[in-house]
């Protein structure tokens, strides 16, 4: 959804995207300009929060039921006031929807370094589990930004920016990482010579489980739906997206 933004005692609203449908995951990215705030979001659970040097980041969570659309992210401070709402699909359904979660870090501001932070990476424990760099950046000066770790190597960035209050940014990246194992540290490069602070949050969402049957010559590997008909015959594997092969 489009990036929200308010200032003083205004609540930004984040919007639901177009596209989400049942059993969708809701994520939202919160912050404001003041380390004293609390916000909440009315049906969503929070995940995480970390305080910068002068802001307060929180991230939240929601799985899609069919009712929810624009929510509003109420903030008690008289401040800058910034979140984005995000749907991810093909997720668990029950539960948690993370496999890995990792400590929400605050990313002091970083005269001379070319605003490039460093996130401490996860390690995932699902196949096919998606990795998300979420970070908020207190300031517009910057047009875009890059993701990398060692694996996934690269992300798909989305980075919206507002000039509301004295300005702000979100900014998301997602990939898919096949295996299980360890992202390797993630950079988070804003390409600005004399950057703001920014706080961030890493998890990856645990993908619906799948078996695929066959061993991969005589059948052919195919991979069902939880419930749904078994058709291949001969010698068959059973490997799970989510477990040890069985």
């Amino acid at each position: 959804g489009t990036l929200g933004a308010a200032t003083t005692t205004t609540d930004a609203t984040a919007t639901l995207h177009a596209s989400s449908t049942t059993n969708d995951i809701l994520l939202i990215h919160a912050w404001t300009r003041s380390t004293a705030d609390t916000t909440v979001i009315t049906g969503f659970t929070e995940i995480a929060q970390v305080d910068t040097a002068i802001g307060s980041h929180r991230w939240f969570w929601q799985r899609h039921d069919g009712s929810e659309g624009t929510v509003t992210c109420d903030h008690n401070q008289s401040a800058d006031n910034y979140c984005q709402q995000f749907t991810f699909r093909g997720v668990i359904t029950s539960g948690n929807p993370w496999d890995a979660l990792g400590t929400p870090e605050n990313d002091p501001d970083d005269a001379g370094t070319n605003g490039i932070y460093t996130l401490t990476g996860i390690t995932t424990a699902s196949t096919n589990s998606m990795v998300l760099v979420m970070t908020g950046y207190m300031d517009n000066d910057t047009a875009s930004v890059v993701m990398t770790s060692t694996d996934p190597a690269a992300y798909t960035e989305v980075y919206t920016e507002s000039a509301t209050g004295t300005d702000g940014s979100i900014a998301i990246g997602y990939e898919l990482r096949p295996t299980i194992g360890a992202t390797g540290t993630i950079t988070v490069d804003y390409d600005i010579a004399t950057s703001d602070g920014a706080g961030s949050l890493v998890l990856s969402l645990k993908p619906v489980p799948t078996t695929t049957f066959g061993d991969g010559t005589d059948p052919g590997n195919s991979t069902i739906a939880p419930e749904a008909a078994v058709t291949d015959i001969d010698k068959f594997s059973l490997v799970s997206n989510n477990v040890a092969d069985t």
